[in-house]
């Protein structure tokens, strides 16, 4: 019997065919692979509010303005809010031109934040109520007399409150209601109050005067106004230990130690633990995180009693 003359074509392509599937296989994947990926949207932030946003600002240098900002947001939606991709921010910060020397309350670059074109960005998962997501950050900005300050609205805002000592700078922009001076741990400041900003909108303030001598912010006095403020989760002594980070490098050890004794009062750590237990019995508080603040609130308080 003759053999087809294309058997042997045939056998020789079966030996080879489990070569020139993978081949096919790993070349379809290459082409998936090198295909443009679609972007993903950003993430929706119609749900989150802030309910209040409190601002500071600081002229300890004369030169500069340290701009301190607190968010305090609420996940109004009945889902945890979270980055569209792995390592992108969940909301983003723009911060003004010429900003510098960026700090953080908790997290830092590169970890919990992640630098972007125009500011930052927050990595961190927003959970819904009765959970709240606090974001604490401060930045410096060059100052000679005169400041128009245009703050961009990530979300919803619903109040703005700010202060600043009332030695020698003043504040103005739309909307703004004057709350009048009050003294805090021996410094005088001045309280405004804004109704709410809508998101994507910007907070528009103008800044006048020279900065007096004692237009610099204590470590205590901010901590008193945080906790004012009803910051009851950035108690004294943890709120305010970075704001004052590059001065006190230059200072001197006792003075260091003199300003430390000044962040922590009997009554300042009586209040704050009020605040906490009211929050906690709110449903605000995690059981973990409230045990474990107001631990460390006692013990300061019972260090500074055996002192006294």
């Amino acid at each position: 019997m003759i053999k087809p003359p294309f058997l042997p074509s045939i056998r020789r392509l079966r030996l080879f065919l489990p070569a020139l599937l993978v081949t096919a296989v790993l070349s379809g994947c290459q082409a998936v692979l090198a295909a443009p990926q679609p972007t993903l949207p950003p993430p929706d932030l119609s749900g989150l509010s802030a309910d209040r946003l409190h601002i500071f600002f600081d002229f300890s240098d004369p030169t500069k303005m340290q701009v301190v900002s607190l968010y305090i947001i609420s996940n109004l939606t009945d889902r945890v809010i979270t980055a569209a991709e792995e390592g992108q921010p969940v909301v983003e910060f723009e911060l003004p031109e010429g900003a510098e020397n960026l700090q953080f309350e908790e997290g830092t670059l590169g970890e919990r934040f992640v630098k972007t074109e125009k500011g930052f960005g927050d990595r961190t998962s927003i959970f819904p109520q009765p959970m709240q997501h606090q974001l604490l950050f401060a930045y410096d900005l060059p100052y000679n007399k005169k400041m128009k300050l245009i703050l961009p609205q990530p979300v919803q805002v619903g109040a703005v409150i700010l202060a600043l000592p009332t030695d020698g700078v003043r504040l103005s922009g739309e909307g703004l209601e004057d709350a009048g001076e009050r003294q805090v741990q021996g410094q005088m400041f001045h309280f405004y109050n804004m109704r709410g900003l809508e998101a994507g909108s910007a907070l528009e303030l103008n800044l006048s005067g020279r900065p007096g001598s004692g237009a610099g912010i204590s470590r205590s006095s901010l901590g008193q106004i945080l906790i004012g403020a009803g910051v009851f989760l950035l108690t004294v002594a943890g709120a305010v230990l970075w704001v004052s980070r590059q001065r006190k490098s230059g200072q001197p050890a006792a003075e260091a130690a003199e300003e430390s004794q000044e962040v922590d009062s009997a009554e300042s750590l009586m209040d704050a633990i009020i605040a906490l237990d009211d929050l906690h019995r709110e449903g605000k508080l995690p059981e973990e995180a409230y045990q474990t603040r107001r631990a460390e609130l006692k013990a300061r308080l019972a260090k500074l009693q055996a002192a006294e």
